[in-house]
This record gives C-alpha cells, sequence and structure tokens, in this order.
C-alpha cells in the first residue's frame, strides 16, 4: 500500500504497509478517514492511520 500526494512539481509516494501477497481489502474508518484496514491473501488485518505521514 502506497500514498501518493500530488504535489506542484510533481508526485511523491510513501509506502505506508505491505501484505506478503495481494490485498483483497480496503475498509475506511468513517468516523476517522484517515485510518484504514487492510485484508491479504495471508489472513492478515492491517491497521493504517496515514494522518502522520502528510506532508502539508
Amino acid at each position: 500500500m502506497r500514498l501518493a500526494q500530488i504535489l506542484e512539481v510533481g508526485i511523491q509516494t510513501t509506502l505506508i504497509g505491505k501484505h506478503p501477497g495481494q490485498a483483497h481489502e480496503l475498509a475506511i474508518e468513517p468516523v476517522r478517514p484517515r485510518i484504514f484496514h487492510t485484508c491479504g491473501e495471508d489472513g492478515l488485518v492491517q491497521r493504517v492511520s496515514y494522518g502522520s505521514l502528510l506532508l502539508i
């Protein structure tokens, strides 16, 4: 999973999570849209918060 930011000079991407295989589901928390969950082939559910990664 990568976070992409569109900047005036181009696009910057940051790796924020990874499953060994494919990720099949993505769910965004309705109350906290900067937190989402992924589920992959490995059976793991990962909770990712990307609010602190933004460079604004």
